[in-house]
């Protein structure tokens, strides 16, 4: 199933391994990497608006080695991160975790 929304890379790019690779990496990493920059920015400060603290875990997110090893090998495993990540963020940002 995570490899269907593959299909216009594989299309673009042919069915090389570079362009399955991008496509896990744009379509995979990239969102599980911005939210878990801000479900570790609501963690941290809640209530702050600082930019800085979101850039800084953003890159930390991005750079993180456990997600890029996987991404290069080629499994779409970093797909399941994303409903987990997505559900702290909601538990987080309502509340429900105080209740």
């Amino acid at each position: 199933m995570p490899a269907v929304l593959l299909l216009p890379f594989s299309l673009t790019f042919g069915y090389a391994r570079v362009g399955y690779i991008l496509g896990v990496a744009l379509t995979y990493l990239l969102p599980v990497a911005l939210l878990s920059a801000t479900a570790a920015y609501l963690t941290v400060q809640p209530k702050s608006k600082q930019t800085f603290s979101f850039v800084a875990f953003g890159i930390f997110a991005g750079l993180y080695a456990p997600y890029w090893t996987p991404t290069l090998l080629g499994f779409p495993d970093i797909v399941g991160l994303i409903p987990l990540v997505l559900a702290y963020i909601i538990i987080r940002s309502t509340g429900l975790g105080y209740r």
